[in-house]
């Protein structure tokens, strides 16, 4: 997996490092044109310079089969579609070519980080909080929070002193369910309390809907969303 995947991020980044040396050419080349004195005055406020940097850079990729994302995906798939998109990323500058450069390098290497954190045991911890505040007309004992996505578990109680963590559903509409059950005392009207939760599938903590029990009895109506 390992060799597989620095051979992928090497062709990937090859075929980066490609197109921001053609988007520099194209664009210092076309800059010595654009900016002499009499085509300056004569390209002013004509809206021309940017059809003329997109046909230069298409000729360009064209005549050189220089398809970037045949050249990330499959060398061999060079296609016209491909060559279009390359030449438009040309005609956009060494800036737009830098910028994809940059973003697609922080991902590799996040990327590798990531394998080799895994090969070793080790996982990334996600962790966030929410404050939960009953302004129900009686004091409660219970709370149920339902989250967008699965995967996450408690990591303080706040003043609750147990809870049960499970996923329910199945693919794209699994979710969390994390209940929490106070045994001594009850939650009075008006207090508040922060609760930690944590997940190594994903960073969000998105609040689908959150509901108070007393005694197992549903206090209703149930609130949808973030908690405020």
């Amino acid at each position: 997996m390992g060799a597989e995947f620095d051979t992928l991020t090497f062709r990937v980044l090859f075929a980066l490092f490609e197109l921001v040396i053609l988007s520099i050419l194209v664009e210092r080349g076309l800059y010595f044109i654009f900016d002499y004195r009499h085509l300056r005055e004569r390209l002013k406020s004509k809206g021309i310079k940017a059809p003329i940097a997109f046909g230069v850079s298409w000729f360009v990729c064209w005549h050189h089969d220089f398809d970037i994302i045949a050249l990330t995906i499959d060398p061999e798939a060079t296609t016209q579609i491909g060559i279009f998109i390359t030449a438009s990323i040309v005609a956009g500058g060494s800036a737009a070519a830098m910028t994809l450069f940059n973003d697609v390098l922080k991902f590799t290497r996040s990327a590798r980080e990531e394998i080799k954190r895994s090969e070793a045991g080790l996982t990334t911890q996600h962790s966030g909080s929410h404050w939960f505040t009953n302004n129900e007309d009686i004091e409660v004992n219970d709370l149920h929070v339902i989250f967008h996505n699965s995967g996450i578990r408690v990591l303080t109680l706040g003043a609750f002193d147990e809870s049960k963590a499970y996923d329910q559903g199945e693919g794209a509409a699994k979710e969390s369910v994390v209940e929490f059950k106070k045994i001594k005392g009850k939650i009075k009207i008006g207090e508040e309390t922060k609760i930690s939760f944590q997940s190594v599938e994903t960073a969000d903590f998105e609040v689908v809907e959150w509901w108070w029990t007393d005694s197992g009895t549903e206090i209703e109506p149930r609130h949808k969303g973030k908690p405020k």
